[in-house]
């Protein structure tokens, strides 16, 4: 799984460089396109069918408590480790989103301004667009510029607040992955460069703008904290650079344009999702079943001997073509310790692959670990 996130992410940068005289707004649909298919990654271990097998090739070996107590289950470790990481995460977004929505509660509604709903807060209340269905902007009740009206409608029509919760969401899930962060930063800066070239074609004159910004930026109105230096320069440098840029590209992304890069990522996102080679059966005609090259045998653990604990494990798994049990699964178990200790020792077995018709496939196997006492 990491793989293919880390190969679709690799993809989107590689694009989005390529598109780099696109208009911002173009570069944003790509990093938002590239997160969502990373979200989709693990999608096909949740939605593919399972598939039953009922006849498996079985193995048996034993361990007994005179063995070399085992080291301790990284495994269990690494996945509460990604839960507490992935709730931490999402806990700190919900409190962003959380602040968001009582300042919105306490603030006054106000007429809507070019079709959008606006509330007004207290004096000196930075404006911002947020909302899950439908947008609100929030308003200082000192009033704001033109420019920086614009820039926030611009976010509230291009339902900004949706692909923020995107981002957020990768980042949520996939926290301990650089690249979700780099792709997460790159699509906010787009995000906000996109509002810029909304509000300048919206009538701003670009050199007014950028004062306006900087202005904005001094008297305490920052940018938001995700937002990082990228090469060297501040986002606000950036976003300044490109505004008094005139050549830069300022075009919005169309419907057909949308539509062409929500197909090809569809289409991408097929093969990504899709579920592995064909698990065979050892009832198969013309299949040769693999068998054992070598195999540890699994340790006691300490609280397992102390409480004197003995019988059997049984587990499920998939020989692959690289001779190497995968997808380890317990149908039988016996004891956490035991169980994990089972685990780790099939997983370090080798196997000579079984074949289908003379070509290397994948097949179905049993193991039944006997634990016993001396």
């Amino acid at each position: 799984m990491i793989f293919k996130i880390t190969f679709v992410l690799s993809a989107t940068a590689a694009i989005a460089f390529a598109l780099r005289r696109s208009s911002a707004a173009v570069r944003h649909m790509v990093w938002t396109l590239g997160l969502s298919l990373a979200l989709l990654v693990p999608l096909g271990a949740w939605i593919a069918p399972v598939v039953t097998l009922p006849a498996a090739v079985r193995f048996v070996t034993e361990s007994a408590a005179a063995t070399a107590v085992a080291s301790a289950d990284s495994f269990a470790w690494a996945r509460w480790l990604w839960i507490a990481g992935a709730v931490l995460v999402a806990l700190r977004f919900a409190a962003g989103h959380a602040r968001a929505a009582m300042l919105v509660g306490r603030a006054e509604a106000a007429a809507n301004r070019d079709g959008i709903p606006v509330r007004i807060a207290a004096a000196g209340t930075m404006p911002f667009t947020w909302g899950l269905l439908r947008s609100v902007v929030v308003l200082p009740s000192d009033g704001v510029s033109d420019p920086i009206w614009l820039h926030e409608r611009a976010h509230a029509e291009r339902r900004d607040h949706w692909w923020l919760l995107i981002s957020q969401t990768a980042c949520s899930a996939f926290w301990f992955h650089p690249l979700v962060w780099f792709a997460a930063r790159q699509a906010e800066a787009e995000r906000e460069r996109a509002c810029d070239d909304l509000a300048i074609t919206g009538g701003s004159v670009p050199e007014s703008y950028a004062e306006v910004l900087v202005e904005a930026a001094r008297s305490g109105m920052a940018l938001p904290s995700s937002a990082m230096a990228v090469a060297g320069q501040t986002p606000l440098e950036a976003r300044v650079r490109a505004i008094l840029d005139g050549s830069v590209n300022r075009r919005r992304v169309s419907w057909p344009l949308l539509a062409v890069a929500a197909g090809c990522a569809v289409a991408l996102a097929i093969p990504l999702v899709a579920q592995e080679p064909r698990i065979h059966s050892v009832k198969e005609d013309g299949l040769t079943p693999p068998r054992i090259k070598s195999k540890v045998e699994p340790a006691y653990t300490q609280e397992a001997r102390d409480a004197k604990i003995s019988g059997k494990v049984v587990l499920n798994i998939e020989i692959h073509e690289d001779g190497k049990a995968h997808n380890v699964k317990i149908k039988e178990p016996l004891d956490a310790g035991l169980d994990v200790n089972a685990i780790r020792a099939v997983e370090a077995w080798t196997f000579e692959p079984g074949k289908k018709d003379g070509k290397v496939v994948r097949v179905a196997a049993t193991v039944e670990v006997n634990f016993r006492l001396l």
